[in-house]
């Protein structure tokens, strides 16, 4: 099952003649009652007429009442320990369901020592059911030419090997107020090679997103820092490999 304005998790799946696609409406997804609604009634009542024999959920929650084996991914516990960086309504929202999905798992999966041991600590499960598993590098990165590359810089106003990046959603967990704060700090730390340097912002607007432009605002660096927004696949690995 894949949202369908999910081209990101689209991409990555090589050998589509061994996977069945269903999307559904993503718009719908993210509104927090349909979602329940549909992962916790629709979703497996589909399953169990396609047979299928284990659920893997990327994102915290899960089917809770069928008997199929149920692998749940949690990529962190920041509404634990950083209950502030999200709405109330999310905070809310997942610290009801996640324990469900912690007891309900087979398997539990998370992307670093770190957090599973932040889960360890906050519930009594036997470690030996969460597995680390670190995220992967696409091969797409080793790809690309000079007619790409220069399109995709130009569009930016950008020379090779003179920016910094930052690739992710505009919200608090990123700590791109405080990257911003770095960069300006280099910009004054009187290296004449830094001055040239831009600072390339990609990513959608998430929340809690006021402070990071009024910061760019305060350092008068509307003219070094660029937003670009949402990119495709393509030209987020440009500009990841130069």
């Amino acid at each position: 099952f894949l949202q369908d304005d999910d081209n990101e998790l689209r991409g990555l799946i090589k050998n589509k003649e061994r996977v069945s696609l269903i999307t559904i409406k993503g718009s719908l997804f993210r509104r927090k009652v349909f979602r329940f609604l549909f992962e916790q009634v629709l979703f497996p009542i589909k399953c169990k007429r396609l047979k299928i024999e284990i659920i893997y959920s990327l994102h915290y929650t899960m089917p809770y009442f069928t008997k199929i084996k149920r692998i749940v991914n949690i990529p962190d516990m920041t509404f634990y320990i950083f209950p502030q960086m999200h709405r109330k309504i999310k905070v809310l929202y997942f610290r009801l369901l996640i324990p469900l999905s912690l007891k309900k798992s087979t398997k539990i999966v998370t992307i670093s020592e770190s957090t599973k041991r932040d889960i360890l600590t906050r519930f009594k499960i036997d470690s030996e059911t969460v597995k680390v598993i670190h995220m992967g590098v696409d091969q797409l990165l080793e790809a690309g030419d000079k007619k790409k590359k220069d399109k995709y810089l130009t569009k930016y106003h950008l020379h090779e090997k003179k920016y910094f990046l930052f690739v992710g959603t505009l919200e608090p967990r990123k700590n791109i107020v405080n990257i911003l704060k770095a960069y300006h700090s280099l910009k004054n730390s009187g290296k004449g090679d830094l001055n040239d340097f831009k600072l390339v912002i990609v990513g959608m607007k998430g929340w809690f997103f006021k402070k990071i432009f009024e910061t760019v605002t305060n350092f008068n660096l509307q003219r070094d820092v660029i937003f670009t927004g949402y990119v495709n696949e393509e030209e987020k690995h440009i500009l990841l490999k130069h």
